[in-house]
């Protein structure tokens, strides 16, 4: 139960990126149909999973309070779930014959930024935000 168990949790964050990747390494292969309705389909499961996560981290911070880590894991999931939601937009397309390969994948890797700008605020102002005296 990922709203009682940390490590539940962990486990459904370690999914969505490796979902992602999966999604990003098959599309380069992904030449029949089948397997781009597949990788729709996985794409939209893994925005479940990202939305139970999500409503887990909601749940301990008004359970358990405020905390740097559990803001920072916040942040990423509403990251990675904007960025899913891409993603199957663009998955769609490509099943529907509206969008290439290429768009779809430039959609993984034009979010790469604000992957890299959330890091950069955990990183650099959550000890200033968060500073303990």
């Amino acid at each position: 139960n990922p709203f009682t168990n940390r490590d539940y949790l962990v486990l459904f964050n370690a999914i969505l990126v490796a979902v992602l990747a999966l999604i990003l390494f098959a599309l380069s292969s992904a030449e029949q149909k089948w397997l781009r309705v597949v990788l729709l389909a996985l794409s939209v499961v893994t925005i479940l999973v990202n939305i139970t996560a999500l409503s887990a981290i909601v749940y301990r911070l008004s359970d358990m309070g405020l905390t740097p880590n559990r803001l920072a894991v916040l942040g990423s999931n509403l990251i990675f779930l904007v960025n899913l939601i891409m993603v199957a937009a663009r998955l769609r397309g490509l099943v529907m014959n509206r969008v290439s390969r290429q768009q779809v994948m430039a959609s993984i890797g034009t979010y790469l930024p604000v992957y890299v700008i959330w890091c950069a605020v955990v990183v650099i102002l959550f000890p200033l935000i968060f500073s303990f005296k």
